[in-house]
């Protein structure tokens, strides 16, 4: 297995790590790299995010490395390291050689000056844990072996109970790389799961790394995985697990209704993650709606009470097939509705036949081209135009209650409203 960092065939990388490795010279600083950059050199694999740490934190060369870098730092203090991502997109992370405590499962550290091995063991996994410095591979937990192997390995026996969202950060690795859990690690997951240790997580850092795994293209590897069998049900319990295994099934069987929809990767994510929320919480729909000021940039996020109470008053059930204009009041009733939220109803009402066929007779409505259009109103010199927008809509929702109408039918039906005939 070739190590090939410097062999980096991105320039900008090379060059990035040369210049650290010059600035680190002027203040006699050694730099040791370890984390992703490390552990994809030795697969041949591009990554960007350039983890070092150095013995003492040293705030004259940081504010070297944002001049030759041009780039703000930002500095955490009790956290004693610098974080800044530059211009060419490569990230940059500089941390001391450290000890972390955690005060409780699921805390943010504390953290103090620690020896060498402290600092490699205190790592999320051994892959992760292997340090290049000064030319040299250094290499005491055994991450190179375990690459070999195809293995994610746990550094000590609490380190998911100090961090549970490495059990998300391992998955995530997992469908990246087609590695498998090392045994022990995989007790330890179990065990992390029945001391509820997820429980005292922000849902932003549980949401952040859940998202990671939903950013890996073979996704629909992940809920047919081994691991996930055995996690979700002590994080859901049996009933809740079945049924979020339903929807993992139901995205792999409705790709082409995903499609239809131009659902996003990132909306199946976050449906996902709302109905971890309503199922943990054991709440009703209601419990779909996250709160805004998790996410105060995403508002797409969140289900919104419209949606909600649509669900809660059985609206689709009230829907009658005799009703004369039942196409144009199902396009009405759910075109207000975002394309995740119809998704989401697909899924949550798909146990009910006659829900589930008003939603797919939606999709199909929305697929149906307008005949009429601006262009046809200016060639019949319909006016005013500040009409046009609502005689197209009405226009419309003529035309899909009334399938077989031409245009002329369609407008001899509507511009009698605005005191005109065709």
């Amino acid at each position: 297995m070739k190590f090939q960092l410097l062999n980096s065939k991105n320039y900008e990388v090379k060059k990035t790590i040369k210049l650290l490795e010059q600035a680190a010279r002027l203040f006699d600083i050694k730099l040791y790299f370890t984390g992703g950059i490390i552990r994809d050199a030795f697969i041949n694999r591009p990554n960007y995010d350039i983890d070092l740490f150095i013995e003492e934190f040293n705030l004259p060369f940081i504010h070297y490395l944002e001049i030759i870098f041009q780039t703000e730092f930002k500095i955490i203090y009790e956290f004693q390291n610098a974080l800044a991502t530059l211009n060419n997109g490569i990230s940059i992370d500089v941390s001391i050689i450290r000890k972390d405590v955690y005060s409780f499962p699921g805390a943010l550290p504390l953290v103090t000056k620690g020896t060498f091995l402290e600092n490699i063991y205190r790592r999320d996994f051994s892959i992760n844990s292997i340090v290049y410095s000064g030319n040299k591979i250094i290499d005491p937990s055994k991450g190179i072996r375990d690459i070999k192997k195809r293995e994610i390995k746990s550094l000590y026996y609490n380190s998911f109970l100090d961090d549970p969202t490495r059990i998300l950060r391992g998955i995530k690795f997992s469908l990246r790389y087609n590695y498998n859990f090392e045994e022990d690690t995989k007790f330890l997951i179990i065990n992390s799961f029945l001391c509820n240790s997820l429980v005292p997580i922000s849902f932003v850092r549980f949401y952040r790394e859940l998202f990671g795994i939903f950013s890996e293209k073979n996704i629909s590897n992940f809920f047919k995985s081994k691991i996930y069998s055995e996690i979700s049900p002590l994080l859901l319990g049996d009933f809740n697990r079945n049924k979020l295994y339903n929807f993992s099934l139901f995205i792999i069987k409705n790709r082409n209704l995903i499609k239809k929809l131009k659902v996003t990767q990132e909306e199946i994510f976050e449906l996902y993650i709302s109905l971890i929320n309503y199922f943990r919480l054991k709440h009703n729909f209601s419990s779909l709606i996250i709160e805004k000021n998790f996410f105060k940039q995403r508002d797409s996020f969140y289900f919104s009470e419209m949606f909600i109470n649509f669900i809660n008053e059985k609206s689709l059930i009230k829907f009658n097939k005799k009703d004369k204009n039942l196409n144009s009041n199902i396009f009405n009733s759910l075109k207000v509705f975002s394309n995740k939220e119809i998704f989401a109803l697909f899924f949550l009402l798909n146990n009910n036949l006659h829900c589930k066929n008003i939603i797919k007779k939606y999709i199909k409505i929305r697929e149906i081209k307008p005949l009429i259009n601006g262009s046809i109103l200016i060639n019949i010199n319909f006016s005013p135009r500040n009409q046009f927008k609502k005689v197209i809509e009405k226009a419309f929702l003529c035309q899909i209650d009334n399938p077989k109408y031409s245009i002329s039918n369609i407008l001899n039906e509507v511009l009698p409203n605005y005191g005109l005939s065709c």
